[in-house]
Order: C-alpha cells, then structure tokens, then sequence
C-alpha cells in the first residue's frame, strides 16, 4: 500500500479547518466556508467570520 503525499496547501487547509473549528463554526459552515474560499470569494468569507462574530 502506497504512503500518502501531502503539501504545504493541504497542512494550510488543514490549519484553516481547525481554526475554524475553534471558532464554534458547524460543519456545514466549515464546508461552505472552504467552499467560498477555493473560489477565492474573500467577500462571502469575512461575511461568514463577522456573523460568526456576532452570534459570540
């Protein structure tokens, strides 16, 4: 069986996901937000952390 591969772009996404997780974002939020984020709409993306904000 072959040995997994991983770059500095997955340890980054890695490190954004439990960021996220930290920050009490659902995993749906967390999908939504790396969702917006491969498609680099930093827009809806700071709109998701500021409502994220807002309900702490």
């Amino acid at each position: 069986m072959g040995s997994w591969q991983y770059d500095e772009t997955d340890f980054e996404r890695l490190s954004l996901i439990m960021m996220l997780h930290d920050l009490d974002f659902t995993v749906e939020e967390i999908k939504k937000y790396m969702k917006l984020s491969l498609e680099k709409n930093e827009r809806e993306c700071l709109k998701l952390l500021n409502k994220k904000e807002k309900e702490s």
